[in-house]
């Protein structure tokens, strides 16, 4: 678990390697959490390609783990972050079809040798990992972009207005390079508004981007960019639904506990201390129970809140005693947590407002003191349809398609217009008359997601249009999938990536700490999306799932409603947060910089001050934005 930053220059602006050397340090020094136990430079002066990279040494700790790394017949060059499980049968392959002298251990050197080898395209389909990673080809002068399937590891890039390719693991670099002007970009902050996150391929800087989940970016030295899917995601879900499961429940238990071994087991690969975070929730639960039967002595980390109507630490100790783990908690208080909310510009490298953010920052730090990896339960929920939203609002669309076409059509057009009132006398009727408006689902979907909704008009402009889906997969929601199904895969293609993924990867990698996801294993994804409803999710339980844990941890346990890691936003916001999150609106109200309606926000502020209502999230939204402009030079 690494970061980089690289500049591919343009024909004829190498600036030289004095310049190129203090550009590299800089930018690589923005990214110095991700990578606190080593940096190198590699620079490439002929072919005008420079690479920055800072180190987090989880396998072969050595020198001969530095990158970036050629590759011994000298045509590949590699800045790889992230870690590839399945190195070791990559290894086995390699020593039984090739002669390779290894230099060390590491799955850097691993997977270098393995694309000399076998070539890029063939490699990236053999990986079972999280990665992003930047390889030179020298002999074609090209330089390829990789991310991993499910967007586990980020990776942004831009072109300069000079032509200069810019390439990094976090959006700050921009910020800091000498050859990029970093502005605010207008549709992305369209999109956070409404989402509380800047989704993927967005950045929040003009002429950047997120290269997306399970894709690859190719670009030559005449600034040709092919950007193009090796895993569409998409597809290989509407393959896996059709290439339905043969078997019946009992078969299906017993290969997701076998699924499930294979994905935790590689992911203990380590020459350093992995532990797991435990929530007492199902899937935090399903994967430190099979990590106690694979190892026997294991390390649990849970956070609590001081507030005992938040608090679900209680649960997490129980389960860690039947496991009989080392556990640990961390036991946050309002204060604690207030602090840490100031500063979650110094985490995140954009705009970002989901506020389990907060005790996710704390929980990473504490366990950081301890260990340098841990297990995450990230994905269970859009696996096994762990929200309730997908059972609510797939109800709330079978009833709305009983009402006629040309009645929500009218209902859509006139509740907008109400939104114009903002003083409507009657709220409920506005938002009676919005639940019977959708034209299609994935409207309903996205309100249901939305901090700002569109029809609120808080921006100032309506140039801009929040991400539709349809535009990367137009048989979303037109195919022979259930609803709830369709509403998890939307949100293995965005919620998750930008959204849960973001949250952990920032606030692990703040402190050096990696975090792995055994649910985020492709195997296991094609085999649950291969199951029938009524194995997954129909039962509101997460069917199979809950059903092998109780075959691993006693039932009494694990029966309880679901209980989000959200902390007391709207009580913070009225009391502790409240002198912090008026001075930065009124900051912003003094710069009316017309991005959107800032009186609006603060009146929203006045009435949930009052102790009227709650406005909780769609201000930490516009806070976090504000936050993060003052900490960035807007």
């Amino acid at each position: 678990m690494c970061g980089f930053v690289g500049v591919l220059f343009k024909k004829g602006k190498w600036p030289g390697r004095v310049a190129v050397n203090k550009t590299l340090t800089k930018m690589s020094d923005y990214i110095a959490h991700r990578g606190p136990d080593d940096q190198h430079i590699w620079m490439n002066e002929d072919s005008g390609i420079g690479i920055a990279f800072r180190r987090l040494s989880i396998i072969d700790l050595s020198i001969s783990g530095r990158q970036p790394m050629t590759s011994l017949c000298g045509r590949w060059t590699i800045a790889f972050n992230g870690e590839i499980y399945n190195y070791k049968e990559m290894k086995s392959k390699l020593n039984r079809e090739k002669n390779i002298f290894w230099r060390g251990s590491s799955d850097t050197e691993i997977l270098l040798e393995y694309i000399a080898s076998y070539g890029l395209i063939e490699t990236i389909s053999d990986l079972n990992g999280m990665f992003s990673i930047a390889i030179w080809d020298s002999y074609k002068k090209k330089l390829w972009l990789v991310r991993d399937r499910i967007g586990e590891k980020p990776l942004y890039y831009a072109l300069s207005a000079n032509g200069n390719f810019i390439f990094s693991s976090e959006a700050r670099v921009f910020k800091s390079n000498d050859y990029f002007d970093a502005e605010i970009d207008p549709e992305s902050v369209a999109n956070y508004l409404q989402f509380g996150y800047v989704p993927d391929p967005l950045c929040i800087y003009k002429r950047a981007r997120k290269l997306l989940p399970g894709h690859l970016l190719e670009i030559s030295k005449d600034n040709n960019v092919k950007v193009y899917p090796y895993w569409d995601i998409f597809e290989k879900y509407q393959t896996c639904f059709n290439n339905k499961y043969k078997g019946g429940l009992k078969d299906a238990i017993s290969d997701l506990d076998t699924k499930l071994n294979e994905a935790i087991s590689i992911r203990l690969r380590a020459d350093v201390k992995v532990g797991s975070f435990l929530s007492g929730g199902i899937d935090s639960s399903s994967i430190t129970s099979i990590y106690k039967e694979i190892l026997g002595d294991i390390r649990t980390f849970s956070v609590g809140f001081d507030d005992p109507q938040m608090d679900e630490s209680q649960y997490a100790k129980e389960i860690a005693l039947h496991l009989s783990s080392n556990h640990s908690e961390i036991k946050i208080t309002e204060s604690d947590c207030i602090d840490i909310a100031k500063n979650m510009h110094h985490f995140y490298d954009e705009p970002f407002s989901d506020p389990s953010q907060i005790p996710t920052v704390l929980l990473c730090r504490y366990a950081k003191q301890y260990l340098a990896v841990a297990l995450s339960g990230d994905g269970g929920d859009e696996l096994f349809g762990g929200y309730p939203r997908y059972r609510k609002l797939s109800e709330r669309w079978k009833n709305n398609i009983k009402l006629p076409l040309p009645l929500r059509k009218l209902s859509n057009i006139f509740q907008k217009n109400l939104f114009g009132m903002r003083n409507y006398p009657i709220p409920s009727i506005r938002k009676k008359l919005r639940h019977i408006s959708y034209l299609n689902p994935e409207t309903l979907y996205l309100d249901e997601l939305s901090r700002w909704r569109p029809d609120q008009k808080l921006l100032l402009s309506d140039n801009h249009h929040s991400l539709n889906l349809h535009e990367k997969h137009n048989n979303l929601f037109k195919n022979d999938m259930s609803l709830s199904r369709n509403f998890m895969l939307h949100d293995f293609c965005n919620y998750l990536p930008s959204n849960l993924l973001v949250k952990t990867d920032r606030a692990s990698m703040a402190f050096g700490l990696e975090v792995r996801t055994p649910f985020l294993d492709h195997r296991l994804l094609e085999f649950v999306w291969s199951l029938p409803d009524f194995m997954t999710y129909e039962d509101g339980k997460k069917g199979i799932l809950n059903m092998l844990l109780q075959n691993k941890i006693p039932k009494i346990l694990i029966s309880r409603p679901k209980q989000g890691f959200e902390p007391p936003l709207a009580k913070w916001i009225r009391k502790g947060l409240k002198n912090w999150t008026g001075d930065l609106l009124s900051t912003a109200n003094r710069k009316k910089e017309g991005l959107y309606d800032i009186k609006y926000v603060m009146s929203c502020f006045d009435k949930h001050i009052k102790g009227g209502k709650s406005f909780a999230y769609p201000l930490w939204t516009v806070v976090m934005f504000e936050s993060w402009k003052e900490n960035n030079g807007f």
